[in-house]
């Protein structure tokens, strides 16, 4: 029932505080227990705040926005630990940035304990950020093995700022979204049409989008987006670097299909890994398609992330 809004300017233009503040105002229907907001100032400096409360107490805050290059917002309604302890509420930390989500990840605490992720809340929104700094390969291909491993088919909208350069991702699938260019070519999205420009429409469904500005010419924009497919079933096809798989003090050969019922490799796994953690990483392979590996060092974790085509 959370909300979710934010904006991102095309660089020629600023976001002004007022569409800000009409937003915000828009999103406090679907959560009055607690608010946050990150932002990006013209400095690239992150900035975040959050409290208990509705969002509408403090609109002031958006003042502190003026010439901001990316803003996302969050309204609570309180799941998963207490909004009175502010670490419970949004945004949550996502690999120097700050991600805000919308929908309940029923199986937090098993990833928690699958992965080795060290969760300072009792939300379960975060492990959403914890994943994705986990997770190696494009932001876009993080944020889907990210969402294909929580979502389980349930309802979900997220939304991640990350600086140099700025990026905003945002993620939908089953819960409501819509996006809007304003008349100055900038970029909104909210829960709730309320609040945004006239020109507002629902975002495509089960869809990972990503827009990039340039560090040094702001005027320069990029846009990519994936699309959240079906979860697998069967096996599995690997392409590798050099045809190996490195995970750790050995060295796996990637064939052309590497299926789930493959009990010696997965064996390998599980000796190098653990046994939680090969189970983790066999569902995931089973279910999304994507397969990272998260392999030790020295006592120092890597992550390795490999490429799972669906199509044999």
């Amino acid at each position: 029932m959370c909300g979710i809004a934010g904006a991102v300017a095309n660089g020629k233009s600023k976001i002004t505080i007022k569409n800000l503040k009409r937003m915000a105002s828009g999103i406090v229907t679907r959560g009055r227990h607690a608010y946050g907001v990150a932002w990006i100032g013209s400095d690239n400096r992150v900035r975040m705040h959050k409290w208990s409360g509705a969002i509408t107490e403090n609109l002031e805050v958006f003042d502190r926005m003026v010439g901001a290059k990316a803003v996302i917002m969050h309204t609570r309604w309180a799941t998963h630990g207490n909004a009175e302890a502010n670490e419970n509420n949004h945004p949550h930390p996502v690999d120097g940035g700050w991600l805000v989500h919308n929908g309940q990840i029923p199986n937090y605490e098993e990833l928690i304990d699958d992965f080795d992720l060290l969760n300072s809340s009792e939300c379960d929104s975060e492990v959403l950020g914890l994943l994705m700094t986990e997770f190696r390969g494009t932001i876009l291909e993080r944020a889907k093995a990210t969402i294909d491993l929580c979502a389980h088919d349930r309802p979900l909208c997220m939304a991640a700022l990350l600086p140099n350069p700025t990026r905003l991702v945002i993620a939908k699938r089953g819960n409501p979204l819509f996006v809007s260019v304003g008349s100055s070519g900038n970029l909104y999205f909210s829960s709730c049409v309320e609040g945004l420009p006239k020109n507002a429409r629902p975002m495509e469904e089960n869809t990972i989008f990503c827009h990039t500005l340039s560090r040094r010419n702001q005027s320069r924009s990029h846009s990519s987006h994936l699309t959240l497919e079906p979860f697998i079933e069967t096996g599995v096809k690997v392409a590798g670097s050099g045809g190996t798989m490195a995970t750790g003090e050995c060295d796996l050969a990637v064939e052309d299909l590497w299926t789930t019922d493959d009990s010696d490799r997965w064996s390998e796994v599980e000796a190098e890994q653990g046994e939680a953690r090969a189970a983790a990483l066999r569902h995931l392979a089973n279910r999304t398609g994507t397969l990272p590996i998260l392999t030790r060092d020295e006592g120092m974790r890597k992550q390795r992330r490999i490429h799972i085509p669906r199509n044999g």
